[in-house]
């Protein structure tokens, strides 16, 4: 069959199988006009085709090739509806921001749902252990008589190390005897509840009437001795 090109008269001889019995758009790659070819006009298309031009062989347009040396026009392939990899793209982002919020807060859903803790574990995000960020410093001590009671004082600051803000958690003093034993410990609040970055605050507690058998005192946060600042032997 013969189309024209109702825009700049130019002529192309196609197969009837690629127009279909319900008519399709065409495309001139002349002048780039697109028209449709109705199938009311398939008929004397054909019959103007074999009138004036040879039948050329069939040509497969399944593929929507256009075969070199030929002058057929460009059929515009079916759009493809965009939808279903928007609505991925939108689910991705939905998820990471989940993830990134689970992360970012996870103190606050680990104390909301504790149950969370072994997921944030089985994937490397556990909970941070008590003190991370913070350092103590300058710890000393001293042991004098008041009343006729024996005071064991330490004091000490606490600075944040890390690049944002802390919350500090309470503070434990820990005696040890010779062989690293513990004796001894009590729990202290920290001087402020929150450290911003570089921030430095110091803190002080008393012990009682300490045992004469100990010869270490630490202070640490949260209850963990790993990496407790210490302070040499009461005198």
């Amino acid at each position: 069959m013969i189309l024209s090109c109702p825009e700049c008269s130019t002529r192309y001889v196609v197969d009837p199988a690629a127009i279909g019995p319900s008519g399709r758009t065409v495309r001139c790659t002349r002048c780039s006009h697109s028209w449709a070819a109705p199938p009311s006009a398939i008929e004397e298309l054909v019959v103007a085709q074999a009138v004036s031009d040879p039948v050329p062989p069939p040509i497969d347009f399944s593929r929507g090739a256009r075969p070199r040396g030929t002058n057929l026009p460009a059929l515009p392939g079916e759009k493809r509806s965009r939808a279903p990899a928007v609505l991925w793209t939108i689910l991705l982002l939905f998820i990471i921001g989940v993830a990134g919020v689970a992360v970012w807060q996870r103190d606050v859903v680990i104390a909301r749902v504790p149950g969370a803790v072994d997921l944030y574990e089985l994937v490397g995000l556990g909970p941070e252990p008590p003190g991370t960020g913070l350092a103590l410093e300058n710890v000393r001590q001293k042991v004098s008589t008041r009343d006729g009671t024996q005071i064991l004082r330490i004091d000490g600051d606490i600075v944040n190390v890390s690049g944002h803000p802390r919350d500090v958690p309470h503070m434990l003093g820990v005696l040890l005897d010779g062989a690293g034993k513990e004796i001894e410990r009590w729990e202290f609040k920290p001087p402020l509840p929150k450290l911003l970055h570089h921030e430095r605050a110091p803190f002080s507690t008393e012990l009682v009437n300490p045992p004469d058998v100990a010869s270490e005192v630490r202070v640490t946060f949260g209850g963990k001795l790993d990496g407790a600042a210490d302070s040499k032997k009461p005198k």
